[in-house]
């Protein structure tokens, strides 16, 4: 049985207590693990997200079918819950992240294959490559978002067995923080980068672009 909170004395909110909740949050070492996991995570799928349309526009030279593209990688991503599901529910939460996390680097993988100098650009291959990492990366990244998910609420009960409080709030909060920190940050970065590659964006055109 739990004490009730019925009779319990809340501290006075202000920035000292404010901070000092997080504080607590972060000495949590179950916390710090899933909060390095969805750190690199989101920074993974916002790299990719902030990058792709670059990618395909400039590099792949076929920008017309980003819609396509979308909805094949979002096709998926749907697909790949079945077989997550399974896996959790047969050998823990941790085990699909493991399993199709290779398909996840196999996306990038294919994409090495063009040349953005290649004069058959846009073609038929290329389009191919591009179907294949729309389906191998989004399945692959299914496996951790899958595995952060499920977590979760284990921080919560992990946190209020050491602390006696329950603070989901508290966590949630700070985890949407540092997401959105993480994909702002990572939009900059994307175009640090390609600058510092040369890619010109204001010059390029595109064969679509020359077809409208």
């Amino acid at each position: 049985r739990e004490k009730p909170s019925l009779d319990m004395k809340l501290e006075k909110f202000d920035f000292r207590y404010f901070i000092q909740e997080y504080v607590l949050v972060v000495k949590n070492k179950a916390f710090r693990r899933y909060f390095l996991m969805s750190l690199f995570y989101n920074t993974a799928c916002n790299f990719y997200r902030s990058s792709l349309v670059f990618y395909i526009r400039y590099i792949a030279r076929l920008i017309r079918l980003y819609g396509i593209f979308t909805i094949i990688e979002g096709a998926a991503e749907t697909s790949a819950f079945p077989f997550n599901y399974a896996m959790t529910m047969k050998h823990g939460k941790k085990k699909c992240a493991f399993v199709v996390t290779p398909l996840m680097i196999l996306g990038f993988a294919v994409c090495l294959f063009m040349n953005p100098t290649d004069k058959n650009s846009g073609s038929a291959i290329w389009i191919v490559i591009l179907m294949l990492s729309a389906v191998f990366y989004p399945f692959g990244k299914s496996g951790i978002g899958y595995t952060a998910t499920n977590i979760f609420p284990d921080i919560s009960d992990i946190d209020e067995a050491i602390t006696g409080r329950r603070r989901e709030g508290v966590i949630g909060t700070f985890n949407t923080l540092i997401k959105t920190c993480v994909s702002t940050s990572v939009q900059s970065l994307v175009l640090v980068i390609l600058g510092a590659f040369g890619l010109a964006t204001g010059s390029e055109v595109t064969d679509y672009e020359k077809t409208t």
